[in-house]
């Protein structure tokens, strides 16, 4: 019983997200981690600022990442002005400092893409 508890509570944590391009196809990758710098990734929480406030959400709160456009660029790390859309379908407009995404496809193959090339990241 308790292995069963705990194989459920892992494939909660290790959903799959779905990564939409700009050119209209998605891709599909299981234990996403976004990297915000070039060094570190998260697989837990990501760190935005709102109105010039710092602020942080958990990714498992998240239900949609909808870009917008580009605002700057410093030191290799693009920030997007991007829609959060919670799970409760609140919606709050954010800037993110976002370098990548990487995560396993379904054919087992690890793939990391830029979010240069990303329209919306669906949880």
């Amino acid at each position: 019983m308790k292995l069963i508890l705990i194989a459920i509570l892992f494939s909660f944590f290790q959903s799959p997200v779905t990564v939409v391009k700009n050119n209209g196809d998605q891709v599909v990758l299981n234990n996403p981690v976004f990297y915000q710098d070039q060094e570190s990734g998260t697989k837990d929480s990501i760190v935005y600022s709102y109105r010039g406030q710092p602020g942080s959400i958990k990714i498992r709160e998240i239900k949609r990442i909808s870009f917008k456009e580009t605002v700057s660029k410093k030191k290799g790390v693009p920030t997007y002005r991007v829609v959060l859309v919670r799970n409760n379908n609140s919606k709050i407009e954010v800037e993110l400092d976002l370098v990548k995404v990487e995560g396993i496809t379904s054919d087992g193959k690890t793939e990391s893409m830029n979010f240069s090339s990303v329209d919306k990241i669906s949880f």
